[in-house]
């Protein structure tokens, strides 16, 4: 008998959370998530408790995805010989 994993519950970010997470104004990751940047996934959503223009989300993976992406040194260089 084969048991299925339970699936893991997703960590979700405000837009003020990934913007604090990500070292970056909310104004510039709000500007990314309306303009579908592919580069940070946004998901809008609406409830009670968002405006009437609803709010934006982004997976905890994602950012931190992104945030590595964006560290990332580009290789040096060859030297000329």
């Amino acid at each position: 008998m084969t048991m299925k994993m339970k699936p893991t519950a997703e960590a979700w970010l405000s837009l003020e959370q990934a913007s604090q997470a990500l070292g970056l104004p909310w104004s510039t990751v709000l500007r990314w998530a309306k303009a579908g940047d592919p580069r940070l996934p946004a998901y809008r959503f609406w409830d009670d408790s968002a405006p009437k223009h609803g709010s934006y989300r982004f997976k905890q993976q994602d950012v931190a995805a992104f945030q590595t992406e964006t560290q990332t040194p580009e290789p040096a260089p060859p030297a000329a010989e």
